[in-house]
């Protein structure tokens, strides 16, 4: 299995780009999540607690639900951007694949 990848031609374009797309969703995964820890962190929300005198008070903290939130929608649209990038380089080699058969010289 593993000398086979390691052998240059032996893969057509489409298991390469296949490849290459579940490798892509990493980092988009890591910046998903990077960019919703910076909303939940930047947006906070106000809660109200009790003070020591019987009143209420608020208090800012995280706002956990637009962080995850945002992290799903980065998330989301990360893909659908990576995949339609991806389909647009599988084009290109599949059309570069039928030009070249085209205009090989059979010896």
């Amino acid at each position: 299995m593993f000398a086979n990848f390691f052998e240059f031609g032996a893969k057509t374009a489409k298991e390469i780009i296949r490849l290459l797309f579940f490798i892509g969703m990493v980092p988009i995964a890591f910046y998903a999540i990077v960019i919703g820890r910076i909303a939940a962190l930047t947006f906070l929300t106000e809660n109200w607690v009790t003070s020591s005198y019987g009143m209420y008070t608020s208090v800012m903290e995280t706002n956990y639900f637009l962080g995850f939130l945002t992290a799903v929608i980065v998330f989301i649209v990360g893909i659908i951007l990576w995949k339609l990038f991806c389909e647009l380089i599988l084009l290109i080699f599949r059309s570069l694949e039928v030009y070249i058969q085209k205009n090989s010289n059979p010896e």
